[in-house]
């Protein structure tokens, strides 16, 4: 099938065999990964997908063409591809950022949903829930897992005190998350004080900058 093919692309990849640096910034990555036939071969429908057209787009199919992509990565190249990071400052950087993490189009700066509706969006999706509960669980199933998706639970949670498990298994299943809801910047700003702090919860497994080594999307 079309997976299985494209896995055996990645062994003749010369990308494949290099080792995750996470002092890479995005441009570099993407330099790379379009000097590789094998990565350029396999973004360019992810690109194409996720374009805007006339300010048109359409979203299940980039979610789905996300997914190929990244579901089929070697570990180190996604980690390459979804962890790398640009100086604020670095206008071709941030470009080059862009197009590698081509998020599902449809959504801006100025109608971003809250982290809550990100999370009950995603749990609404059974892709989304599969993956998220991977993710969940191999990120900070020691956490949540008493609470499981329990909400009144979570909120007793101190998001302070949560700290993710950072290991290879975590970072494969956020990477997994790619091509999802979840993909979807979200904030916290606008809500009620007493509606802030599980949707902060949310924010801080989403986006924890120590746990996945990426820069912050919006401060909340």
């Amino acid at each position: 099938d079309l997976a299985t093919k494209r896995k055996l692309q990645w062994e003749l990849s010369a990308l494949s065999k290099h080792e995750y640096n996470s002092s890479r910034s995005c441009l570099d990555i993407t330099l790379l990964c379009i000097g590789d036939e094998v990565c350029n071969k396999q973004l360019i429908p992810q690109i194409k997908a996720c374009s805007e057209k006339e300010n048109q787009c359409n979203f299940t199919q980039c979610q789905n063409a996300i997914r190929s992509f990244y579901d089929n990565l070697p570990l180190n190249v996604g980690k390459m591809l979804v962890f790398c990071n640009c100086n604020p400052s670095d206008a071709r950087c941030q470009q080059a950022k862009e197009v590698l993490h081509s998020r599902p189009c449809g959504i801006t700066e100025d109608n971003l949903p809250t982290c809550v509706e990100v999370i009950h969006s995603c749990l609404d999706d059974e892709i989304c829930r599969q993956r998220y509960e991977v993710f969940q669980s191999k990120c900070w199933g020691h956490l949540t897992k008493p609470c499981y998706n329990d909400e009144d639970c979570l909120r007793s949670i101190n998001r302070k005190d949560a700290t993710c498990t950072g290991d290879d298994e975590c970072r494969a299943a956020y990477i997994g998350t790619r091509g999802t809801i979840l993909q979807t910047k979200c904030t916290c700003n606008q809500l009620m004080q007493t509606e802030r702090p599980l949707c902060e919860l949310f924010y801080h497994i989403l986006y924890n900058q120590t746990c996945y080594n990426i820069d912050a999307f919006i401060i909340v």
